[in-house]
């Protein structure tokens, strides 16, 4: 028993010291906060632009994207399409919540070298940048963000960054679920090889060399300028929105860390029903991850890694001649 006492006592001494200490005269410093930029923070009135602001935007090369919903991902019957390692692209509705701008055409090594000043050869002055890695990608955004700002091209609440894989896809259907260059979808397989394999010739010839800049031979083509003057057919590579290279020319970073199921790992969960009745709003993967997404094919690549709904996991540190990045103003993500 007394040692019982002797227990309590040591510990209504300290307890009697901390509430001298903790209310002393001394002014306590406030509670810590982490200023998170969330875009619900930011007033609908600073969300809308001038007419001014937005021609200013376009006229730095950049096309507007009013907000809407459409159909991600491809149907079943493009499954023989899909990449081994990439065959989750299940269709589900995805809702865009905010407008953004993104670039009418790749970014070329002449705006990459105005915006990083570094040097670059004039002869490639208008070809995409390529070798370059999502880090540098992300480097480039908000150095550019910077740079705009000083010269008041952009309003502070918005920033320049890469697309997510949903803003990407979004603007390569501009809007439709047919994609851009009239991927026509495949009819239900006939259990016949033969005529199976005809549609799939079908299938890889909606698109030509004429309109996309990808390997439709067995010869390496090479990239494509950012200058439709010097286009043999003036609508090449350009959808319905005015953007160019979508499908095919250099393959393209999205912002997002790459997960097996898009933007969401509740897709992978839900059944078909459930994904035909549910849309997703502004997805977006997570937030650690040694892989990105990659999406639009290369001036190398098959006119199935071209589609609209395809997708690559990349090392986020690679750097390869096939891989560039166009950069979206618009809210922050995070």
């Amino acid at each position: 028993m007394k040692a019982l006492m002797k227990k309590l006592s040591t510990v209504l001494h300290i307890a009697i010291m901390f509430c001298i200490f903790s209310c002393g005269d001394d002014e306590q410093p406030p509670p810590f906060k982490l200023d998170i930029p969330i875009i619900d923070r930011i007033p609908d009135q600073l969300k809308e632009l001038t007419l001014g602001q937005k021609k200013n935007i376009e006229e730095i090369g950049f096309v507007f994207v009013k907000a809407g919903e459409f159909t991600m991902g491809s149907p079943e019957n493009e499954i023989r399409f899909r990449r081994p390692d990439d065959r989750d692209e299940k269709q589900c509705r995805v809702k865009i919540s905010e407008d953004f701008f993104i670039g009418r055409f790749e970014v070329s090594n002449e705006e990459w070298s105005f915006i990083m000043n570094v040097p670059y050869d004039k002869k490639s002055a208008k070809f995409p940048k390529v070798n370059v890695s999502h880090t540098l990608s992300m480097l480039y955004c908000k150095t550019m963000t910077k740079e705009l700002r000083k010269i008041d091209l952009i309003p502070p609440h918005l920033v320049c960054r890469l697309p997510t894989e949903a803003e990407w896809e979004y603007a390569c259907r501009a809007g439709n679920a047919k994609g851009v260059h009239g991927f026509k979808l495949l009819e239900e397989d006939t259990g016949d090889q033969k005529q199976d394999r005809l549609k799939e010739k079908k299938f890889m010839n909606t698109i030509s060399s004429n309109d996309v800049n990808f390997n439709e031979t067995h010869s390496r083509p090479t990239l494509m300028i950012n200058d439709v003057k010097k286009y043999l057919y003036p609508q090449f590579s350009q959808n319905q929105w005015g953007i160019y290279h979508m499908h095919g020319n250099a393959k393209e970073w999205c912002y997002d860390v790459y997960e097996k199921s898009f933007a969401s790992s509740a897709l992978a969960h839900m059944s078909k029903e459930d994904r035909e009745n549910t849309t997703l709003t502004d997805p977006i993967g997570g937030l650690y991850g040694r892989y990105r997404v990659v999406k639009g094919g290369s001036f190398f690549s098959s006119s199935t890694d071209c589609r609209a709904a395809a997708r690559e996991k990349i090392n986020g540190y690679k750097e390869s001649s096939e891989i560039g990045l166009r950069v979206v103003i618009g809210l922050p993500l995070r």
